[in-house]
């Protein structure tokens, strides 16, 4: 790369270097909620909850996490976020199946992990609650970047009593669907074909 003339002024954009925060690692966690809300979405609606890692090495990993994001180059987003869709009359039968579960699940959870709560679909009474998540890996890739990699993703709610006892298993690892592993193989294959190297007898440019 060309060293411009005002090397002299040159420096790193502020944040440009990231938080050095690592993803949160794979495993079951004692939480909290700190927020929850529904929203829209283009495939109805869904309910939003915000949570942190209450104990252990790992606590208030979520919040140190977007304090150091503010000021980058990017507006900082909190990442303790999950969100559950929300099944209406117009949704398949078996994805409702699966929809109605996470939320049986998120309610036992959290009347397990709080004496004298009772799930009555009033979101704005979750906040404050205890409740224990796991978290699996998660490989990606963003096709208008290229970019690929794995980081790791709120995965489902559990009983705080279980996970503090062990009981929770770490979730498998969340691999690219078929669709998105092809695009990328292909997008490294024409990547790599775009930068074969020239033969020596050919090394002279045209210009």
């Amino acid at each position: 790369m060309i060293n411009f003339p005002n090397k002299g002024n040159f420096k790193p954009a502020e944040g440009s270097q990231g938080s050095g925060f690592e993803p949160l690692p794979a495993g079951a966690y004692v939480g909290k909620i700190y927020g929850a809300r529904t929203e829209d979405s283009p495939n109805g609606q869904r309910l939003a909850i915000q949570v942190d890692v209450e104990e252990g090495e790992f606590a208030g990993y979520f919040h140190r996490r977007y304090a150091a994001d503010q000021g980058g180059r990017f507006a900082a987003k909190y990442r303790g976020v999950t969100r559950l869709n929300i099944p209406d009359a117009s949704t398949p039968a078996d994805r409702a199946q699966w929809q109605t579960r996470a939320f049986e699940a998120l309610a036992w959870a959290l009347e397990q992990s709080n004496d004298g709560y009772h799930w009555d679909w009033d979101e704005s009474k979750l906040t404050g609650l205890a409740v224990g998540f796991t978290v699996r890996e998660k490989d990606y890739y963003i096709p208008d970047s290229g970019n690929s990699g794995t980081t790791t993703e709120i995965c489902a709610f559990w009983p705080v009593g279980k996970v503090r006892a062990g009981e929770v298993r770490t979730p498998r690892k969340r691999e690219l669907s078929a669709a998105d592993k092809a695009r990328m193989e292909q997008a490294q294959a024409d990547a790599a074909a775009g930068y074969t190297q020239v033969p020596q007898e050919q090394v002279e440019l045209p210009f």
